[in-house]
């Protein structure tokens, strides 16, 4: 869906995943831009040639978290955008992590940092999921204190009203977010830009 989206808006969308299956997935849809590809080795888009990156929960799966986001800076073009989100807090690590095979966890301040250190400049950033952290902190405490290490997400869909609830609670904080930044919540999103060396 990305992908579709994208196109009304750039000339050129190329979608990289590192599961063949989810390629052929795409292909099948006649997405045809879809490209097998797994960082930091993105060897099939040229330097400098990018307008936008998205980057969603992808980071926190790359070994060398650094070196992948020095590539994708050497792939975007002057002024091009980068948009990042993973998930925070490694207080929040659980078996849902290991299960999904993520390397680690991030908090805002961290994550800015290694950016600037890259010479990116912070557009916007923010935690996401700011109204269900109350009740994403509460499970993984209560798993932690009685050992409960179920493969399951937190919080299974398995009503339309629950479904409707957690739309509409994001729905709210999308709106928000349009206008401020929350103090924690269980991902984050970061926006950046990649800067000429001469506006240093």
């Amino acid at each position: 869906k990305n992908i579709q989206l994208l196109s009304k808006d750039y000339n050129k969308v190329v979608g990289i995943d590192n599961y063949e299956l989810a390629i052929e997935y795409c292909k099948n849809k006649n997405l045809k831009t879809a490209l097998l590809g797994e960082l930091p080795n993105l060897n099939m888009l040229d330097d400098s040639s990018v307008d936008l990156i998205l980057l969603f929960d992808v980071l926190e799966h790359v070994e060398d978290d650094k070196l992948a986001l020095s590539v994708l800076k050497n792939k975007l073009n002057n002024q091009g955008h980068l948009l990042i989100t993973v998930p925070a807090f490694s207080f929040l690590w659980s078996r849902h992590d290991e299960d999904f095979h993520h390397k680690r966890r991030y908090d805002l301040k961290q994550l800015k940092k290694m950016l600037t250190m890259l010479d990116f400049k912070i557009i916007k950033s923010s935690y996401l999921y700011f109204l269900l952290f109350p009740p994403v902190l509460f499970m993984r405490l209560l798993k932690k204190v009685f050992k409960t290490y179920s493969t399951k997400d937190d919080f299974k869909l398995n009503n339309k009203f629950l479904n409707f609830l957690l739309i509409k609670l994001l729905s709210i904080e999308e709106f928000f977010l349009n206008y401020l930044s929350f103090p924690f919540g269980s991902s984050i999103l970061i926006l950046v830009k990649k800067e000429k060396q001469n506006d240093k």
